[in-house]
Parts: structure tokens; C-alpha cells; sequence
């Protein structure tokens, strides 16, 4: 097979480079072998370490190989492990799913039965230290920060679990290690969710049953259940398990991404996991879906819609559940999401009608058809929450849970890999720098080390000013203490002159201050 190569003339230097093509795709560091001569024209700080790849936002730029999941937005397919989302998405139970995306394959009915039950068994074992971090907070308080702080007091309980702890490297390259924290995080997640839940309802909480499928004790902990039976609904825990499928694998999103940052530094999982519900609570992520029915629920009515809409092209609102970052196309979610909510009779919902007209009116508007914005699976999957009788704030706490699986089977084949090194982005430094000259490197020497930003710097140079000087001002007091034990004479004054002028400055980098600091400690190490 003839090998695929990226053919590159640099127009500064006019030479020619070659670099391989693998899976339709090259390495960022293969640019780093694209310099510029060091003596030579703009050969300065801007071309140190070769040429860089700017992607502010990582739009175009894949971080990792894994065969978990496929999606894409131009043509609207998903797939699992090679197996379509239409086919698998009202079959296949939470169980089923996360072990395919775990470990690579459908289940057979005796490894589920012990996923099942091994999941149940964890969630049984609850820290008190985590029932009381939950209780810690006011009842009013949003479910996420108690979960976060849940997840946290789990960390806490198990200090064996913590590679910091137990002095090094407890996960890479040991997947019996691995797996068991998979099943710790799995149960934290659902043990979490469902404290905060009856913290928050001020009701009991009930432990997991033994027998029960990981959904059926995820509705049962969070108090989610019929009041006649005390029990979850068998109709909302079947809405909930094809709603989960519809979302339960979606590549490296944002949440899945600050979970692998966090994990290259070999953290344990629930520390990772900590790191991922932060992210995904955000009002772009999962939090969006919170937004969305609160917006729904300001516009009212269907005759109200137009307006949002109007608002929306004007630059006065925002759309929430319209428009995806990966979808250039319908999203191939929804029609699922619809059937669900036919099979609760959700339609009856007042808000659903505006959701739908929303719908409606966007997919033939010329400003949304010109920039390939349809609605996302959001738009109609809140609703299926609501009809089950799940207050919003507490709706992103169940579709982060549906992503759980995802994240940690993404985790597994990281610790799984050879090498799995840590995240370290590097920055395209846009400042311009000079360094005054001087005459020597005496004690005495009146150095000063200045950056100009090329920026706008105006909205932040207060942030700038206030910690430039509290690095003078420990670098001033510790020249005078040293200078005081060895009888060296120190321009003290020098340094202090340097708050005055960080004060003045109009433009001045916090840089400066750092530069400045850090010279006059070395000078008397």
C-alpha cells in the first residue's frame, strides 16, 4: 500500500518537509521539525521549539486513538464499538452498554449478572464521611456541588486508592486495578446522586438493593419511585435506560477530555471523575440542558415563540438545545428522544409544544438553515425527564450519569496503553519581549526585565498589578534577610521602586514583577 504523506514547502525558508499520513491524520509533532534558522530573520522567541498548531478550542484536533465510539456530525451517524445507535439504543440495558464500551464487547448473561451485581455491592458500602459531606450542605444548595463534594469525601475514605498516597503509579498498565475502580466509580456516581436528591427533598435516604439493576437503584436512591409500591416505575426506568443509550457514548467532549487531562497525570478515577462533572456541569455542556427548559419555560407559549426567536437573530438571546458543536446535520438522536416521549404521553406538556414550535420555526429560517443549526437531542430530551417527575436541576445530575460509563471506558484504554503521557498544552505566546541591557550581574546591578503586552491587557492588568507586587514585595523582603546574615549590600530600594512603577504602568505584564523577583533571588542563592 503506498504510503500517505503531507507535503510541506515553508515560504520563509523554502525548504521542503514530508510527513506521514496515519488514519487520515498527522502528528502535532511533526511541525516541531519545521524551524527557522537561529540567526536569522524573525528566528526569536516566536520560532523556538519549531512550528506550533494553533486549534483554540482543540476544534480539529484529535487527542487521543480509541476505538470506543464514531461519530459524525456531517452525516449524523453514531456508533458504539462499531455497532450503529439505531440498532442497539432501546435494547440494550445500562449493564449491556458499559461493558461493551468498557471492555469491548456485549456481555454475556452471566457477565452481566455479575457487573450487575458487583455494582450493587459497591454502592451498598457507603462511607460515613460521605453522607455527612452531603448533609453538610443547605438543603437549597444545587445537587453538583454536593456531589462533587460527595465523590471528594470518597477519595478521602479509601486512601489506598490514591496513588499520591501510596507513592507513585497505582493504575497504568494495571487493569485488574483499573477495573476495580471503574466498579468504585460507577456506585460512587449513583450513591452521590442519590444523597443529594433526598438532601435536597429532605427525605430518607435508601440504600441500593442487592438484586436491583444499576438504573433501578439509581431511581430508588434518588427517591425517584411509585409511592404505592416504593419502588421505581418499570416505565420510567425503561424511559431513562433508552434515554441513557441515546447519550452514553459521545467520543472526547469536554467532560470525557477534562477526565483523560486529569487521568495523564495517573490520578485515580474518582479524582478524575470530580474533574469531569465540573466541566460538564457548565451551561454549554450537560448544564444546557437546565438553561434550556428554563428559557422554554420563560417563553410559555407557542405564540410567544416567534419573539425568541427574533432575539436569538438579533444577538439578544441564546438557543439553547439548537445548534451542536459535531452536528452539521439532524441530530440522529432525536427520533429516538421522540419515541420515548410518545411512549410517556409527554406531549400533553404545554412546554413540550413550545420546544416543538421552536423546532419548527428555526428549521425553516434562513439564519439558522445558512449555518447548519438543528435542534440537539437537549431540546426533546429534558422533556422526558420532566415527564417522570425530575425536578431541572436535577436533570443534569442523570445525563452526566449516562455519560459515566463512557468516561471511565475511555480511562481504561488510556491505562491500557504503552505510554499515556500527561497533558501539557502548550501556549502561543503573543507577547513581544525585549531585555534591557546591562553593564554586569553584580548584586548591586539595577536589572529589570520588561514585557509589553501586544494584547489587550487593559481588562486585566489590576489582576496583573496586585500579584506583581506581591512578588516584589516577597522579593524585597527576602533580599533584606539575606542581606542582613551574609553583609552584602542589596538595593533594596530598587525593588521597592518597582511597586511604584507597577502602579503607573498602563500595559505592563505581570511578567515584569516575576522577572524582577526571581533575579534577585538568584542572586543570592
Amino acid at each position: 500500500m503506498l504510503e500517505e504523506k503531507l507535503f510541506i514547502e515553508d515560504s520563509r525558508t523554502s525548504l521542503k518537509y514530508e510527513i506521514p499520513i496515519r488514519n487520515n491524520a498527522i502528528k502535532a509533532t511533526s511541525f516541531k521539525e519545521i524551524k527557522l534558522p537561529r540567526d536569522g530573520p524573525g528566528s526569536t522567541r516566536r520560532a523556538q521549539g519549531g512550528l506550533k498548531v494553533l486549534d483554540t478550542g482543540l476544534q480539529n484536533t484529535a487527542v487521543v486513538e480509541s476505538k470506543i465510539a464514531f461519530v459524525d456530525g456531517e452525516n449524523g451517524v453514531v456508533q458504539y464499538r462499531g455497532h450503529p445507535i439505531e440498532k442497539i439504543w432501546n435494547k440494550c440495558q445500562f449493564e449491556d452498554l458499559a461493558f461493551l464500551f468498557i471492555w469491548g464487547h456485549l456481555p454475556s448473561p452471566k457477565e452481566k449478572d455479575k457487573l450487575r451485581s458487583d455494582l450493587a455491592s459497591s454502592a451498598g458500602d457507603i462511607p460515613e464521611a460521605v453522607i455527612m459531606a452531603i448533609k453538610a450542605f443547605p438543603r437549597t444548595s444545587a445537587p453538583i456541588p454536593m456531589m462533587l463534594a460527595g465523590l471528594a469525601a470518597y477519595v478521602g475514605s479509601d486512601p489506598e486508592s490514591v496513588p499520591t498516597t501510596m507513592g507513585g503509579n497505582i493504575y497504568h498498565g494495571n487493569l485488574p486495578a483499573v477495573d476495580k475502580g471503574i466498579i468504585r466509580a460507577l456506585a460512587a456516581y449513583s450513591v452521590v446522586a442519590g444523597l443529594a436528591a433526598c438532601h435536597r427533598a429532605n427525605r430518607p435516604f435508601t440504600r441500593p438493593n442487592p438484586d436491583g439493576s444499576y438504573l433501578e437503584n439509581f431511581l430508588l436512591m434518588m427517591g425517584i419511585v411509585d409511592a404505592n409500591t416504593g419502588k421505581p416505575d418499570p416505565k420510567h426506568v425503561y424511559a431513562i435506560q433508552r434515554t441513557w443509550a441515546l447519550s452514553a457514548e459521545h467520543g472526547p467532549t469536554n467532560s470525557t477530555s477534562a477526565f483523560l487531562c486529569t487521568a495523564s497525570t495517573l490520578a485515580d478515577p474518582l479524582s478524575c471523575l470530580i474533574s469531569a462533572v465540573s466541566s460538564a456541569y457548565g451551561p454549554l455542556h450537560f448544564g444546557a440542558t437546565e438553561v434550556a427548559y428554563r428559557v422554554i419555560q420563560e417563553v410559555g407559549t407557542v405564540e410567544n415563540v416567534p419573539v425568541l426567536i427574533e432575539r436569538v437573530k438579533a444577538g439578544e438571546a441564546r438557543l439553547f438545545g439548537y445548534g451542536h458543536r459535531i452536528y452539521k446535520t439532524v441530530d440522529p438522536r432525536i427520533e429516538g428522544a421522540k419515541e420515548v416521549l410518545a411512549d410517556l404521553d409527554a406531549y400533553s406538556n404545554p412546554l413540550l409544544s413550545v420546544a416543538v414550535e421552536i423546532d419548527r420555526i428555526a428549521a425553516s429560517d434562513e439564519y439558522f438553515i445558512s449555518r447548519n443549526l438543528n435542534a440537539n437531542a437537549d431540546l426533546y430530551g429534558v422533556f422526558i425527564y420532566i415527564a417522570i417527575n425530575i425536578p431541572p436541576e436535577l436533570i443534569p445530575v442523570l445525563m452526566i450519569g449516562s455519560r459515566t460509563a463512557g468516561m471511565l471506558a475511555h480511562w481504561r484504554e488510556a491505562m491500557g496503553m504503552s505510554t499515556f503521557p500527561q497533558n501539557f498544552p502548550t501556549p502561543l505566546n503573543t507577547c513581544i519581549m525585549e531585555r534591557a541591557s546591562c553593564s554586569n550581574l553584580a548584586p548591586t546591578a539595577d536589572l529589570h526585565w520588561r514585557h509589553h503586552c501586544s494584547g489587550q491587557c487593559s481588562t486585566e492588568i489590576k489582576a496583573m498589578r496586585i500579584v506583581a507586587n506581591v512578588l516584589l514585595y516577597y522579593a524585597s523582603m527576602f533580599a533584606e534577610r539575606v542581606s542582613a546574615r551574609i553583609g552584602v549590600s542589596i538595593e533594596i530600594e530598587s525593588i521597592r521602586n518597582g511597586l511604584v512603577e507597577m502602579e503607573d504602568a498602563k500595559k505592563e505584564s505581570i511578567f515584569n514583577a516575576t522577572y524582577l523577583a526571581l533575579y534577585h533571588c538568584r542572586l543570592l542563592t
